[in-house]
């Protein structure tokens, strides 16, 4: 079996779920200060919803790759592995979760 640092596979989607809520922000605050008819009120060059596509399309592989590890049968598995694997099924789930919640699929598909 390829071995996989599941920990440090964990911390980065973590950080991916806080990457794409600061974009969904930054995303928010473009749209909050747009006013029709007018020049937007700050001239950054955004490249928000990019960044977004690529923020999310980061996470959903990373999950389903650990995912897919996570669910590997292995003979000889040993009861604390097991419940180690279940602990890391479990925050795999609730950081996907949390994506979820956050619509960022739905929002980049109506884009």
């Amino acid at each position: 079996m390829e071995k996989v640092n599941v920990e440090a596979v964990l911390r980065g989607l973590s950080q991916s779920v806080r990457q794409i809520r600061a974009l969904l922000a930054w995303q928010e605050l473009e749209r909050s200060e747009s006013k029709p008819g007018q020049p937007p009120s700050f001239g950054i060059d955004s490249h928000v919803e990019e960044d977004l596509r690529n923020e999310y399309g980061f996470f959903v592989k990373m999950a389903l790759d650990l995912d897919e590890f996570l669910n590997q049968e292995e003979p000889g598995t040993g009861a604390e592995e097991q419940r180690q694997r279940q602990r890391w099924k479990e925050r795999l789930s609730r950081l996907e979760e949390e994506v979820r919640k956050l619509g960022v699929g739905a929002k980049l598909i109506r884009a």
